[in-house]
């Protein structure tokens, strides 16, 4: 496979459109995007596999409802690595050792001296919560050191919207920002 370097900056823009029709949720199919777009769809075709084989689009992934999958609350932990662990394995191998905890649905890296990473957990009610949190502390306590720890319930989760996110990126209006600031002023 051949690694095909691009700047999100210097996306055409065709690629800026497919880019933004691919990942605003309707599942568009290549030939659905080029009959919106007058172009072929061998050519559509050709712009996603760009983009694939440059990482900007890794993957294909569905949203999906928390509560209905049963996890009704979010446990947010900053953890700091205990040094004999930094002297023991690389940060890639400890990253490796920290997405090996079950539950774990989000990880960043924070470069604090504070902390060392925030963990964010989902589980079913506070019961398993607190029961993983005990576990947590006494299973890696050599290892890790909770620094603190939060928790709520998914209906506070108040936006998780990373193609929203993607979307307003792609879009190089460069008033946004004081359109946004007018319309708090108008308020």
């Amino acid at each position: 496979m051949k690694c095909v370097i691009i700047k999100t900056s210097t996306l055409t823009n065709n690629e800026r459109i497919i880019l933004k029709k691919i990942i605003g949720g309707n599942r568009n199919t290549d030939t659905q995007i080029a009959n919106e777009m007058g172009m072929s769809q061998q050519a559509v075709y050709q712009i996603r596999k760009k983009l694939e084989d440059a990482g900007i689009i890794k993957g294909y992934m569905p949203v999906l409802d928390f509560k209905k999958l049963g996890i009704n609350i979010f446990y947010y932990v900053g953890i700091e690595i205990q040094p004999e662990m930094w002297d023991q394995f690389s940060e890639v191998e400890l990253e490796q050792r920290i997405f090996t905890i079950p539950y774990l649905y989000h990880a960043v890296r924070i470069p604090s001296s504070d902390i060392s990473y925030i963990l964010i957990f989902g589980f079913k009610d506070l019961e398993k919560t607190e029961d993983f949190a005990y576990k947590l502390k006494i299973y890696l306590g050599h290892q890790i050191r909770v620094m603190w720890s939060y928790t709520s319930s998914v209906n506070n989760f108040l936006l998780y919207d990373n193609l929203n996110f993607v979307q307003n990126a792609l879009n190089e209006d460069k008033n946004r920002m004081k359109d946004l600031v007018e319309t708090i002023k108008k308020k």
